[in-house]
């Protein structure tokens, strides 16, 4: 029998938030390398002139605080928002809608490959050395930015960075597509990676592996099991981000998600005083000889008139209204196929 979750935070969104204000603050003292006159001179995000980096590049006490920067300054940053997000995700399973998903050359994949990089920063060890204190802040931040790459992987997904670490070298630590690594299966355990490793010799976890290099992987239905045994599972809720719904921007990996960011989208737009929005959507449907209570069905893709009248009763852009739908039901059939796949796949690998 499953055990209830009790998955561990082990900081918190304030703790989170504080490490990007550091982490930023050091960029910025970073960035004055680049500064030569007063009319190139660097500024922090709240319009401060930064002073010119001399001795005091290096000097342990110019860190976020001498410089006045706060995290109201930087909340709405790609990096912050990201990290956020990834935060949520990663430590308690609430995957938001309304923005940029967490795929392969989002801008999670650039998040990803700048923390790793500032893990191995020479000009944060050489900062360190003078009794700066950066490292910490680095971890935490990785720590929650690569535990959501991996819970992607979990839930089927395509991970947003190719590795789980900032071991880019090694190649036993590169992160598969369709299976866990070690390091990751520790990470949606909470526990060591001495531990992974020592139940996978004992036989309580199952491994297998790759088969273009010597990484021990974990097949995804092997490792939900595992988790779920040891109460470490966390089912993913879905969470509207708030704000206007950009479908320049918003990708959907399901017909689920899309009709939860489209029902959201009306509801706001309800809340701003357009009290019919539901009902135009749905005469726009019966008008069309659709007669339903919901707003949105897989089968309205095959109507590209209906869903653009939709669109149009929502206030969104019809062309890519009805590009999205697709989107979100191809989401939908190839992760049914997927699912079909590994399934057909293991039974064969079991009767050999």
């Amino acid at each position: 029998m499953d055990q209830q979750s009790t998955f561990p935070v082990p900081f918190s969104l304030e703790q989170l938030r504080q490490d990007v204000v550091e982490i930023y603050g050091r960029h910025l003292w970073a960035a004055t390398l680049f500064s030569s006159a007063e009319d190139q001179a660097i500024t922090t995000p709240n319009g401060k002139a930064m002073p010119e980096a001399g001795h005091l590049l290096w000097s342990p006490d110019e860190d976020a605080a001498a410089i006045g920067l706060r995290y109201e300054d930087i909340a709405g940053s790609p990096l912050v928002k990201a990290l956020e997000q990834e935060y949520d995700y990663a430590f308690h399973g609430v995957s938001q809608l309304g923005v940029e998903a967490m795929e392969y050359e989002s801008i999670h994949t650039w998040v990803a490959a700048y923390l790793m990089d500032l893990s191995v920063s020479r000009v944060v060890l050489e900062w360190e050395s003078y009794g700066g204190e950066l490292s910490s802040s680095i971890e935490r931040c990785l720590h929650a930015c690569e535990l959501a790459n991996a819970r992607r992987v979990l839930e089927g997904f395509e991970p947003f960075s190719h590795f789980s670490s900032a071991r880019a070298d090694d190649k036993e630590d590169r992160v598969a597509i369709d299976a866990l690594t070690i390091r990751q299966v520790a990470l949606l355990g909470a526990m060591e990676e001495m531990s992974i490793r020592q139940a996978a010799s004992r036989k309580q976890l199952k491994t297998h592996k790759a088969e273009d290099s010597r990484t021990t992987l974990v097949s995804l239905e092997e490792a939900k099991l595992w988790l779920k045994a040891k109460g470490k599972y966390l089912e993913i809720t879905k969470r509207w981000a708030g704000g206007e719904l950009d479908l320049r921007k918003t990708k959907f990996a399901s017909w689920d998600e899309f009709f939860n960011a489209i029902d959201a989208h009306a509801r706001r737009l309800e809340t701003q005083g357009n009290v019919g929005i539901r009902q135009l959507a749905l005469q726009a449907a019966s008008a069309a000889g659709w007669n339903t209570p919901l707003i949105l069905q897989p089968d309205y893709v095959d109507e590209p008139a209906l869903l653009q009248a939709i669109a149009a009763a929502l206030q969104l852009p019809p062309d890519l209204f009805l590009l999205r739908a697709k989107q979100a039901q191809l989401g939908s059939e190839m992760r049914i196929l997927e699912q079909s796949l590994r399934s057909t796949i293991e039974l064969g690998s079991a009767a050999a």
